[in-house]
């Protein structure tokens, strides 16, 4: 393994291990990523939230913006939601990239320490 690659492997892994100790704080162990006095149906409060790309069966990518993370069954998903279609999709940590993760962890450390 590489230098890099084994710190990239490392920081991954404490970025999982911040959000999920994040979310066992919270109530329902979950959290939503877009502020509630905000209204779900403006397309343009997406564009705040860390982005997906979900890479389909023609390699074709999909946008998503992260909406929610969850703790459920002992596994972390996070839920993805594209403004121009309505389209949901629940994304595991392996299919988020080091830019989304960094994201949704140090949101969660902002909202907890309010």
């Amino acid at each position: 393994m590489t230098h890099f690659l084994h710190k990239n492997t490392a920081l991954r892994q404490e970025c999982i291990e911040s959000i999920e100790d994040s979310l066992k704080t919270m109530e329902n162990q979950q959290c939503c990523l877009i502020d509630p006095a905000l209204d779900p149906e403006e397309d343009d409060i997406y564009w705040d939230l860390p982005l997906v790309v979900h890479f389909g069966r023609y390699e074709y990518g999909v946008e998503y913006a992260l909406t929610n993370v969850r703790l459920e069954n002992g596994g972390l998903w996070f839920n993805g939601h594209t403004p121009t279609t309505g389209d949901e999709y629940s994304f595991a940590p392996s299919e988020l990239d080091m830019w989304a993760l960094t994201q949704v962890a140090d949101t969660l450390i902002e909202l907890k320490n309010k």
